[in-house]
């Protein structure tokens, strides 16, 4: 067939066919070009053919420990993955992975992807999860649309959004760390893979409401730790109202460990929250030499402006895994160790 370029060429295009698949094409400006004359009654010559190299699955999360039913997803580039859970290698004969399963005990995972038309297979993956006796740690993430999930990082619906929550429950589970992460509220349930999506992160929320309503979220949902991001709605330069969520904390059980975070700052920056945060630090390291049950983490410095931020207020993907580093580096100083 020709192909017709306004006010330049004709170009006639000849095309070799394999089956349904175009396998090469001839584009020339020729219109004498006669490609059975060039090339015989077949057209161009094959082209050597690649095969695609299948890639190993991924496992979520990759082994650990746990304490209670764990849910485990496997991904992988559009291939069929074969898993056992025996710790025998994966064959055509295996499992059949179709989305989360549930592992209750002690178990070795092998998961295979396999190209179902001509058998080729990608190397396998092994994940060991062992359970424990041990008791989980319950964790509370506090906070607004931040701790919600804004996501820019996916999809606007509920239940696609996990902030940095998926990230930091995969960090602490594949650390082998038991945790539960608790509240009132389920966002991010319908992403994969799956993980603890409970939390009490409030769109919109600003600290004095948070003030006013913490003791009865731990009274419904006791947490041995908070992780507290609060004040970017409202911002003042105060840390009062932050004060306050401490006392209400301290009112429930002066045993609950609050990590305290120094706010994201904004895609253009804002001096009022570096103040806010410095008012908030002082305060909380004055309570902390008072026997307050305290830590503070620096989420302002962590993330880079305007590169992290999908918006003024809200974190990209890249800025919530940020934000998840660091929560995950101060709970490790703050998990109990566990002994298998």
């Amino acid at each position: 067939f020709e192909v017709t370029t306004p006010g330049v060429h004709t170009v006639n295009v000849w095309m070799r066919e394999d089956g349904l698949i175009v396998d090469k094409l001839v584009l020339t400006t020729d219109a004498g070009f006669d490609p059975v004359a060039v090339f015989g009654d077949q057209g161009p010559p094959e082209s050597p053919r690649v095969e695609r190299e299948l890639t190993a699955p991924e496992v979520f999360p990759n082994g650990g420990t746990f304490s209670a039913d764990l849910a485990v997803s496997l991904t992988s580039l559009g291939d069929t993955i074969y898993y056992t859970t025996d710790g025998s290698e994966p064959t055509m004969s295996s499992n059949v992975y179709s989305g989360p399963f549930v592992l209750s005990e002690t178990t070795t995972l092998k998961a295979t992807a396999f190209n179902t038309t001509d058998g080729s297979r990608s190397p396998t993956t092994d994940a060991v999860f062992s359970r424990t006796a041990c008791s989980d740690t319950r964790i509370m993430a506090v906070g607004d649309s931040i701790t919600l999930g804004r996501d820019g990082n996916k999809n606007p619906d509920s239940g696609f959004r996990t902030s940095y929550r998926q990230d930091l429950f995969f960090s602490l589970v594949e650390a082998g760390s038991n945790i539960d992460f608790v509240g009132s509220l389920d966002d991010g349930e319908l992403e994969i893979p799956v993980f603890d999506s409970e939390h009490e992160g409030r769109g919109g929320w600003r600290d004095d409401q948070v003030a006013a309503n913490i003791f009865s979220w731990l009274f419904a949902n006791p947490a041995d730790i908070v992780l507290l991001h609060i004040g970017t709605n409202g911002l003042n330069s105060s840390a009062a109202d932050v004060s306050n969520i401490l006392d209400e904390v301290d009112r429930f059980s002066p045993d609950t460990h609050v990590v305290v975070a120094k706010i994201i700052n904004r895609q253009t920056n804002s001096p009022l929250t570096s103040t806010f945060n410095s008012n908030v630090e002082s305060m909380v390291l004055s309570r902390i030499a008072a026997g307050d049950n305290l830590s503070i983490v620096d989420m302002e410095t962590a993330l880079t402006y305007p590169e992290d931020l999908v918006d003024n207020l809200h974190p990209s993907a890249s800025g919530f895994k940020k934000m998840a580093d660091v929560w995950f580096s101060e709970l490790s100083t703050l998990l109990p160790a566990c002994a298998q």
